[in-house]
């Protein structure tokens, strides 16, 4: 669970008396969420009183566009982080490749039937083994069948990605040469017009965006939504309810979504395509779209931006936690609404709920206790209802899942409950499960160092040709040895291979197999976290503080003693008012702020972004407006602050704030200003370096 859940009480919102430009509230604010909240919840300080304070001094507009950017801020970091590891593996020389086992022991009372019906000693555990393996461009796998251990088929396959996308098939007991099926001659054959270049395949990772520029087309799009739901919010504080019997207070923000809005929407949006040299290089050189292919569909958007939206009543509420964080959204049409999702967190108890209309539910009532959850997920669409049941879950190296997970689904079919249970050792997922007079299935997954792969030196181009040395005494070898396999006595193994190869697989002496179904629903992928919780102490310069966010740090130093630096040149922190008018692109510096407005000017290809607002009572030129922000995000931007950028390890972050030292496992540094309060910066780390800065000014 994130930090934001541990405040979502709001109290310290409800004592706020709302005066624009006045420190009084301000300083009311701290003094009571300090009193309030004492020591022992200091790693929750920071980010509440940063929201009451915005809440305080910003107009409604502002403060929602603010909790969206820093809540949008937030998920970009996760979904880039997630899609890193994705982008990583792919990108590894080494290749990638994953085991995979799944294993059923039958039941004595299936097996006693079976025995009996065949004469047979048979086995009592069937396992399938598949590895995959992906390197320089080659896939392969081999697949495996057993019988207590004894093999009783198997089959290999390899696919070179490039040229033709050719397949290469065989089972080794039949045959060490390679049968080739070539997809692109397939298709030509099949009378598909092929116009792909399959070599485009040979490398995946090619096929994929880069980190940054997922990073980049969230923040940029997002920025657009921001505008549009922020736009005449309305605020309403310390809004109480309740998700099962899990209470909250939020604040909520509402906004209207009307036809202007939707159109801007579309405009803004159109805009940016034109000129999205990701979103462009992706479909030209990626997918094969021309130049020309691409303009024409800019142009389509354009002509469809003068169809008439129809007049909309919808509007929006978020509700928002004490830290900024966003628990839950409603939308409404006319008032009435048709979709809504909440999050809860209060004391041990959690809870989720989203609705669409009165067609489909998804409601969770569960309980933490440290950070293993157990309780009820309930999914409904319509009249029908599936539970999953939760007990003591939580996840291992925040991928793979302990606990077990249980399917009721009762309520629309006559199957028992299935109780699925997860264990990791951190290397890789198993699940088993008892099915009701079956037997256990267990499958394992896990990831492994490849081998080497190549392509076979030669292989048959053709069915007919891989069959045609194949004479009647090899068949039946390869079929007695794999029946035999599973336990069926030599006699009844050579009456099977004797009525398969007349072709008439009938009725074999009245020995007929009972029809036996394994078929689970094992896919279940619930959200669960581990949190943590203690409290320690680095020197008189800085407070740390383990919470369940990782290890937050709090420094306070005087920023007149501070330097930014932002493409060469020196801003001073001190006495900051207006940007340097060197750092506004010349397409920018005729750009309008409205009153109580602000602009955000992104510089180095989006590497660094500031916000510039303006707090006037008309419109003024973008570079006569106030430096209120300056975020650096990247490591190829040319700012640092104090000396530090993107990429700075925690030593020396602490050299450069003249403190002692600094926990290396700090994920969070706050540095707040003792003579302005509204005059902070915020640092973030991720694998053992910064990973962002932003400095705000009051």
């Amino acid at each position: 669970m994130d930090q934001g859940f541990q405040n979502n009480s709001g109290e310290f919102q409800a004592g706020i008396v709302q005066k624009k430009k006045k420190p009084v509230g301000v300083i009311a604010g701290i003094a009571a969420a300090v009193i309030i909240g004492g020591g022992g919840a200091a790693y929750a300080f920071v980010p509440v009183v940063h929201n009451m304070v915005n809440m305080t001094i910003m107009s409604n507009e502002k403060y929602c566009a603010d909790v969206y950017k820093n809540n949008i801020k937030k998920a970009n970091k996760d979904i880039k982080d997630s899609y890193s590891k994705i982008y990583d593996m792919y990108s590894n020389e080494d290749g990638i490749k994953e085991n995979i086992s799944v294993t059923a022991e039958i039941d004595d009372s299936v097996l006693s039937t079976l025995k009996s019906s065949l004469s047979s000693d048979l086995f009592s555990e069937l396992k399938l083994t598949c590895n995959e393996t992906f390197k320089d461009g080659i896939g392969g796998g081999e697949l495996e069948l057993t019988a207590d251990g004894n093999r009783v088929l198997g089959a290999d396959m390899i696919i070179d990605m490039g040229d033709d996308m050719s397949y290469y098939i065989r089972v080794p007991e039949l045959k060490e040469d390679y049968l080739k099926i070539s997809l692109k001659e397939y298709m030509e054959e099949s009378g598909s017009d092929v116009d792909f270049d399959f070599e485009k395949l040979k490398n995946p990772v090619d096929f994929l965006l880069k980190p940054d520029d997922v990073e980049d087309l969230i923040t940029r799009y997002s920025a657009l939504v921001t505008d549009c739901v922020s736009e005449g919010a309305d605020l309403e504080k310390s809004c109480s309810g309740k998700v099962q019997d899990a209470e909250y207070k939020y604040n909520k923000l509402t906004t209207s979504l009307d036809k202007e809005k939707g159109e801007k929407l579309i405009e803004g949006f159109t805009k940016e395509l034109e000129d999205d040299k990701v979103i462009k290089s992706y479909l030209t050189d990626k997918l094969g779209m021309t130049e020309d292919e691409y303009d024409s569909m800019i142009e389509d958007m354009k002509k469809s931006e003068d169809d008439e939206l129809s007049d909309s009543d919808a509007s929006i509420a978020t509700f928002v936690d004490a830290e900024g964080t966003i628990r839950g959204f409603v939308l409404y049409d006319d008032e009435e609404e048709v979709m809504s999702y909440m999050t809860v967190k209060d004391g041990d108890k959690v809870a989720a709920e989203f609705k669409a209309g009165d067609e489909f539910s998804f409601i969770a009532d569960l309980e933490d206790k440290d950070g293993k959850y157990s309780g009820d997920v309930t999914l409904s669409a319509d009249s029908d209802e599936i539970k999953l049941i939760l007990e003591d879950v939580e996840t291992v190296d925040e991928q793979y899942l302990k606990g077990c997970i249980s399917i009721d689904a009762s309520s629309i079919s006559d199957i028992p409950v299935i109780a699925l249970n997860f264990d990791s050792d951190g290397k890789g997922q198993e699940m088993t499960t008892e099915i009701q007079n079956i037997g256990k299935l267990t499958i394992k997954s896990s990831l492994d160092t490849p081998e080497d792969i190549k392509v076979p030196d030669k292989a048959v181009e053709s069915v007919e040709d891989y069959m045609a040395d194949l004479d009647e005494d090899k068949i039946q070898e390869f079929l007695k040895s794999s029946i035999t396999a599973l336990g069926i006595n030599e006699e009844y193994a050579d009456l099977l291979i004797e009525q398969y190869l007349n072709g008439s697989m009938g009725n074999l002496g009245g020995n007929n197999l009972p029809d036996t179904q394994i078929d689970p629903d094992d896919q279940i992928d619930p959200d669960a976290g581990l949190t943590t919780s203690g409290q320690q102490g680095n020197d008189a310069d800085v407070t740390t503080v383990a919470g369940d966010m990782g290890t937050d740090s709090e420094v306070t130093c005087s920023f007149s003693t501070l330097s930014l630096k932002v493409n060469g040149i020196d801003v001073s922190i001190a006495e900051i008012k207006k940007p340097d008018g060197s750092l506004i692109p010349d397409d920018k510096k005729s750009v309008q702020i409205e009153p109580d407005d602000c602009e955000f000017i992104y510089i180095n290809d989006y590497a660094v972004c500031m916000k510039i607002s303006n707090d006037t009572e008309k419109a003024i030129a973008l570079p006569e407006g106030n430096l209120t922000e300056v975020s650096i995000v990247n490591e190829t931007a040319d700012a640092s602050f104090n000396g530090i950028t993107v990429g700075s390890k925690p030593e020396e972050v602490a050299k450069a704030f003249s403190l002692a030292s600094l926990d290396p496992s700090v994920e969070h540094l706050y540095i707040n200003d003792p003579d302005n309060l509204m005059t902070y910066a915020y640092i973030s780390f991720s694998d053992g370096v910064v990973d962002y800065i932003d400095v705000m000014f009051g």
